[in-house]
C-alpha cells in the first residue's frame, strides 16, 4: 500500500496541494482563534489574573484557614439563602489557598466570592465525605488495609465504573472479605470546604468575606388571623418560618428576607455592601428592595441544622373582617330537563388590607390560619387558605371551605331557541338553617354576548362573563332568584328592521 503524502505523490496537482492546504488552515483556525482567546482571558477577582500567565495549579501551595467570625444571610422565598460569612485570616506574599470550612453540604460554588485586598484566579468545592462512592475515589490506586479475623491485610484499591476492586498481592477481588480501613490522606475534605487560589502582593491579616450561595435554606411567610365568634373582627399576625436543610449551622446570624420570587438563571453574586431593610412591623416596616420587599429581623438568630424557625414580624389589632357565601354557577346553553343536585355554599372571609384596617402593608405569599373561637371559648381551627402577594390596598380574600346549613339548589326554568341565539332563565332556591340571616352572592357565569331580560332580584354586571345576585336569605328560611336572559351565539346573523315601504 503507498503512502501518501501532500503535494509529493506522483500524479499529485497543484490544486490538491492547495485543497490539502486550505484544508489544514481550516483545522488549525478554530484551535489558534482558542489559543488567543485563551491568553487573553481574565479571571474574575480583585484587579483580575491572567490565565497564560498563572497556570491553574493547587498543587503544593501552602493552606490558610480562615476562621469564621460572623454570618448574615439573605433568605429567599424559593428555598434559597445568599449567604455573606466573614472571616480571619493571615496571608503571606505569593500564591496560597484560602480554606473556608464548614461550609453546607447544599453549598452552590460556581457562584462563591471572595473579597481580599489580593487577586483571586480560581476556586473549589470539597468534599470527599459526600458519598461513600467519592471518598472511594479519593483512594484509588493506594493502598487500604483490609482487616479480618486474622489479622490485617495490605490492598490497592481499584475504581472501576462498576464499583471498587481490591488487588492483593497478584489477585484481584470484589469482597475482600473484612472491614476496609482507610489510612490518613493529606488534603482529604472530610468537611464541605470552598478554597480559593490567591496570589499576595504583601502580608496581609484581617477580615475576609466570602459570599456564596446554598440551596434548601430559605424562608416563608405565614399567618395567623385570631377573630370573633362571628368572625367581623380579628387580630392578624404575620410569621417569617425560617427553614434550614442545607446541612450547615449558622450561629448568631443577621437575617435579611426577600419577599417574592428571583430569577435564577444566572447566579451574580449580590454587593457585599447589600444591607437589607428593616423587618416587617410597626418598629421596623418594609422597604422597597428591586421592586420586591426586604425585612431586615431586628435580632440575630442562630439557624441549626435541620431545624425550623418562627419569628414573629408584626401584629395588627381590631382588623375589620367581613364573612360571605358564595354559590357559583355556569349556564348550560343546552336544555336541561334534571334540576340540578343540591350545592353548599362557599365561606369567604374579605379583609380590606389599608391603613384604616390597621393593615395597609405589602403582604407576601403564604398560608393564612384563621382561629374561630367556639360555644366553649376554645380555638378552632376554621380553615388554612394561602394569599397571593398583596401589595398594599388591595383585598385579602380567604376561601374557608364550604358552608354546612347555607345550601342552593338550581334548575333550569326556561329554555328558548331563537334565531340568534337562545333565551335561557333559571331558578335559584337559596336556604340558610342558620340561626341569624345571611347574604348569598350568586354568580353566573355567563358565556357569549348576553342581556338580562327579566330577574327578581337586583342584579349587577361583575364582567362580560359575569352575572352576580346578592340577596338576604332569612334565619331558618328560603329565598328563590329567578331570571332570563338573552344569550346570542357567535356568527348568529343580525335582525335587520325591515325597510319602510315607499308611498
Amino acid at each position: 500500500m503507498r503512502r501518501r503524502s501532500f503535494g509529493s505523490e506522483a500524479g499529485g496537482t497543484a490544486d490538491a496541494t492547495i485543497g490539502n492546504a486550505a484544508r489544514r488552515s481550516r483545522l488549525l483556525k478554530p484551535l489558534l482563534l482558542a489559543s488567543m482567546a485563551l491568553a487573553s482571558c481574565h479571571v474574575p477577582g480583585n484587579g483580575g489574573m491572567s490565565i497564560a500567565q498563572t497556570p491553574a495549579r493547587w498543587e503544593g501551595l501552602p493552606f490558610r484557614q480562615a476562621t469564621t467570625t460572623a454570618y448574615a444571610l439573605t433568605l429567599y422565598a424559593d428555598g434559597w439563602a445568599l449567604v455573606n460569612e466573614t472571616a480571619q485570616v493571615a496571608l503571606e506574599p505569593g500564591e496560597q489557598i484560602v480554606s473556608l470550612s464548614p461550609v453546607a453540604p447544599q453549598v452552590e460554588p460556581r457562584g462563591a466570592y471572595l473579597q481580599i485586598p489580593g487577586m483571586v484566579s480560581d476556586r473549589r468545592f470539597r468534599y470527599d465525605l459526600q458519598t461513600r462512592e467519592r471518598l472511594m475515589e479519593r483512594y484509588h490506586n493506594r493502598t487500604v488495609e483490609i482487616e479480618t479475623a486474622t489479622g490485617s491485610i495490605k490492598a490497592t484499591l481499584l475504581m472501576t465504573e462498576t464499583g471498587p476492586i481490591y488487588r492483593i498481592g497478584e489477585r484481584l477481588t470484589t469482597d475482600p472479605g473484612g472491614r476496609v480501613v482507610f489510612p490518613p490522606l493529606p488534603e482529604l475534605a472530610v468537611e464541605p470546604t470552598l478554597e480559593w487560589r490567591v496570589r499576595m502582593a504583601s502580608p496581609w491579616s484581617g477580615s475576609a468575606t466570602a459570599s456564596y450561595v446554598v440551596n434548601r435554606l430559605g424562608w416563608e411567610s405565614e399567618y395567623t388571623l385570631r377573630t370573633d365568634a362571628e368572625q367581623t373582627r380579628g387580630v392578624w399576625t404575620q410569621w417569617a418560618a425560617l427553614s434550614n436543610q442545607s446541612g450547615g449551622r449558622y450561629p448568631d446570624a443577621q437575617v435579611t428576607l426577600v419577599a417574592g420570587d428571583v430569577r435564577r438563571d444566572v447566579y451574580r453574586p449580590m454587593p457585599l455592601d447589600h444591607g437589607g431593610a428593616r423587618a416587617y412591623s410597626e418598629v421596623a416596616p418594609a422597604e422597597p428592595y428591586a421592586a420586591r420587599y426586604q425585612y431586615r429581623l431586628p435580632d440575630r438568630t442562630t439557624l441549626e441544622r435541620n431545624s425550623e424557625v418562627r419569628k414573629n414580624l408584626a401584629t395588627a389589632e381590631g382588623v375589620p373582617v367581613t364573612r360571605s357565601y358564595r354559590i357559583t354557577s355556569a349556564v348550560n346553553l343546552y336544555r336541561s330537563v334534571e334540576p340540578e343536585l343540591p350545592r353548599k355554599a362557599q365561606i369567604r372571609l374579605t379583609i380590606p388590607n389599608t391603613e384604616a384596617a390597621n393593615l395597609g402593608r405589602p403582604l407576601p405569599r403564604g398560608k393564612v390560619t384563621v382561629y374561630t373561637p367556639n360555644r366553649q371559648g376554645e380555638q378552632a381551627i376554621a380553615g388554612e387558605p394561602m394569599i397571593p402577594d398583596t401589595p398594599k390596598g388591595q383585598l385579602i380574600l380567604l376561601p374557608l371551605g364550604e358552608a354546612f346549613d347555607v345550601t342552593a339548589e338550581r334548575k333550569q326554568t326556561q329554555y328558548e331557541v331563537t334565531e340568534d341565539g337562545a333565551r335561557i332563565g333559571y331558578a335559584i332556591t337559596l336556604k340558610n338553617q342558620q340561626a341569624q340571616a345571611v347574604t348569598v352572592e350568586v354568580s353566573e357565569l355567563v358565556p357569549n354576548d348576553w342581556s338580562v331580560l327579566s330577574h327578581s332580584h337586583p342584579y349587577e354586571r361583575v364582567s362580560a362573563s359575569e352575572l352576580r345576585f346578592k340577596p338576604s336569605v332569612p334565619a331558618g328560611g328560603e329565598v328563590t332568584v329567578t331570571y332570563v336572559i338573552r344569550i346570542r351565539t357567535p356568527n348568529a346573523p343580525q335582525r335587520v328592521p325591515p325597510s319602510p315601504e315607499p308611498r
